[in-house]
């Protein structure tokens, strides 16, 4: 009995529909894939972001300009001079393409040695303007920072047994850094940056009345309590780095 055989146009046919198949779901593929692609690059324009990001901060209140060239003017001797610590951020924004505008919160937990009174921990708030250049690359967009605003330290007062009305050392400070920030989607990213700051720092005098006398006290001497009668200012410096994700509108 002799069996049928495949004619050669039906075994084209058959092999021509199933590349066909193949090459349409490869192309789906692509589609989507492209899709998929360009729903995570950034939007030219951003009416809003929310930024939030954890890092650490180093504060060096050593000279760049002080009264007499010596920080003592402003620290005390109290407050430490070389601090670091952890630090948290949260700031909102807008972006039209390659330009930002935004204000940043941050505080910053720091630990350090002051002379003769062991290791203290403050408090470093600051705020500011800040204004960013970027220049997106797909999902990339490198990004330079440039921002000034107010810094103020919290928790001075418990430094020094007696005092009556608190120890204030606040000012302004400038910024700058450098960043990348990865967008996941169109709405979502993840950021990394290095920032810098200097900081424009003074103290008000503090009144002798608001001063316990240093008998009473013990562990306020006769010079420091003449320093802090005193007014003080100094210029300090500080770095860190800050790491978080984005919210974008």
């Amino acid at each position: 009995m002799t069996m049928p055989m495949t004619s050669p146009m039906k075994s084209a046919t058959r092999s021509a529909a199933i590349l066909a198949v193949l090459c349409g779901a490869a192309g789906a593929a692509r589609a989507d894939k492209s899709r998929v692609s360009e729903e995570a690059v950034p939007s030219p324009v951003e009416w809003l972001h929310l930024r939030g990001g954890v890092g650490f901060q180093r504060v060096q209140l050593h000279t760049l300009f002080a009264e007499d060239s010596d920080t003592t003017r402003l620290t005390a001797d109290i407050v430490p001079e070389d601090m670091s610590g952890p630090a948290a951020s949260l700031g909102i924004g807008t972006r039209l393409w390659i330009f930002g505008l935004g204000l940043t919160g941050q505080v910053a937990r720091l630990s350090g040695a002051a002379p003769e009174r062991g290791t203290r921990d403050v408090t470093l708030w600051s705020v500011d303007g800040e204004l960013s250049f970027r220049s997106p690359i797909g999902r990339f967009v490198p990004f330079v920072l440039l921002g000034a605003g107010y810094s103020t330290f919290g928790g001075l007062g418990d430094m020094v047994d007696g005092l009556g009305r608190g120890l204030d050392i606040d000012g302004i400070n400038v910024r700058g850094g450098l960043g990348l920030e990865y967008y996941l989607t169109a709405a979502l990213s993840l950021h990394l940056a290095l920032e810098s700051d200097l900081l424009f720092l003074a103290r008000k005098g503090v009144a002798a009345r608001d001063l316990a006398e240093p008998k009473e006290v013990g562990t306020l001497n006769e010079a420091e309590a003449r320093i802090l009668e005193a007014d003080g200012s100094s210029a300090g410096f500080s770095y860190g780095a800050d790491a978080g994700i984005g919210v974008h509108f």
